[in-house]
């Protein structure tokens, strides 16, 4: 093999890839999101519904309404305290007199104002809510403050009524009753000058957000670039200009020079947006938060995942005349990639447990598990880390070989895609 001939296809193939709009859209999507999730989140915050919520109150015992209309007021006195901040819909009880009419009369008038908005809801408070349950009427249900409020408003009330009939004085109580809360803390360490560090307070987006930023940065790249790899192959070989390129070098030189474009790319756009991303944590107060050692152990993941991914994926691009096949088969090659994020929470919760170690050592799940052990705390200890590196690094190798020799076979065979057993024939007899 030529190195010459290698650089040249990778240097072209970085070159497509960097003008095609697939590149830019990626490079513009980050910042894209984020100034579109602020600008979402104040429009969204802008146009809250704040209309005021009336309903109807049925209390037969006539104990409950003031309480409810009382503590319905007090709520709206907070809102306007708020200045806009947390725009909340007001609550507006409204008392229903039962009368001599029948109960269920009463339940359709007040549906029937429901139905024509006149109301947005209407609660029955039995006359002992100790043994009967509160009953909330509304066509929407999807809409749980308003029955959450009435709960929580009637329970106060009734604690405070208990304790007026028992002669108990309610501040007491409380106190008595306040429940134990415990901070969440790391460990006592002692500095090399032997002075004592207090243990700090765990703070999940150290602990969880960030390590699970990275998994799903490396995988976001894995599954954009890895099939744009697979079409480029695809439509060389469907428009015949593999077979030119193949005049002047072999097929080998070929995918190689395209796997390590395409590599390349990868590793742009990973700092790009590893830069993005620390500059925004910077302005957060998380500067220190991402470590130099998960920055390069990202970088390591990510080059041996395109290995890894993207050489199957040349393969398959080869050795079929058609994007659908070539879809069909990336199918089967794609789940190894997909079974790490469908166990991104227990490996969180025990990042040393046997299933966390075996899957980070397991070569097609490496790339994943194993960068989101070492953002994890306690890390995956330094031999499982380079053993799995070492083991992903030499699977991407038998893969690189293995593709290599259905490529050169697969990017001049027309007609029929080729299945994955005669795939699996082509490594071994071509």
């Amino acid at each position: 093999m030529s190195p010459n001939k290698i650089l040249a296809v990778a240097e072209t193939e970085f070159r497509a890839m960097v003008r095609s709009k697939a590149f830019l859209v990626s490079i513009v999507l980050l910042p894209l999101l984020m100034l579109g999730s602020g600008f979402a989140q104040k429009q969204i915050s802008a146009r809250t519904d704040t209309t005021p919520r009336t309903f109807a109150v049925i209390d037969p015992s006539g104990k409950y309404y003031d309480a409810v209309a009382a503590a319905a007021h007090k709520r709206d006195e907070a809102n306007a305290a708020l200045a806009g901040k947390l725009p909340r819909a007001a609550f507006v009880p409204e008392r229903v007199d039962v009368g001599t009419r029948p109960l269920d009369a009463v339940r359709v008038e007040l549906s029937d104002r429901v139905r024509k908005e006149q109301l947005f809801a209407f609660v029955e408070i039995p006359a002992e809510p100790d043994r009967d349950k509160l009953r909330y009427y509304s066509d929407h249900p999807a809409y749980e403050d308003l029955s959450a409020w009435l709960s929580k408003t009637l329970d106060e009330t009734i604690r405070a009524r208990r304790y007026q009939e028992a002669h108990l004085d309610a501040g007491l109580v409380e106190a008595l009753s306040r429940k134990v809360s415990a901070d969440d803390l790391g460990l006592w360490t002692r500095d090399a000058n032997g002075r004592i560090h207090p243990a700090e307070k765990h703070d999940d987006v150290r602990l969880v957000f960030i390590p699970m930023a990275a998994v799903i940065l490396l995988f976001f790249f894995v599954v954009t670039s890895v099939p744009q790899l697979m079409n480029s192959v695809l439509t060389e070989k469907t428009s015949r200009i593999s077979e030119v390129l193949l005049g002047s070098l072999s097929p080998t030189e070929l995918m190689t020079g395209k796997l390590l474009g395409s590599v390349a790319v990868s590793l742009l756009l990973g700092t790009v947006y590893l830069t993005a991303g620390l500059s925004i944590a910077g302005r957060m107060g998380y500067a220190g938060a991402v470590p130099p050692a998960l920055i390069a152990w990202f970088l390591v993941f990510l080059v041996l995942a395109m290995l890894l991914y993207g050489s199957v994926s040349m393969a398959i691009g080869a050795a079929c005349n058609d994007v659908k096949d070539a879809q069909n088969l990336m199918l089967p090659v794609m789940l190894p990639l997909m079974l790490p994020m469908m166990t991104l929470l227990p490996v969180i919760q025990s990042p040393s447990s046997p299933l966390a170690v075996g899957m980070s050592l397991f070569p097609p799940a490496t790339p994943l598990v194993m960068l989101l052990r070492v953002a994890l705390h306690p890390t995956a200890p330094a031999w499982q880390v380079a053993c799995g590196a070492g083991l992903t690094l030499l699977t991407a190798a038998f893969c690189i070989w293995a593709a290599g020799r259905i490529f050169r076979v697969g990017l001049l065979v027309q007609g029929k895609s080729a299945s994955l057993a005669q795939m699996a024939r082509w490594i071994f007899t071509a």
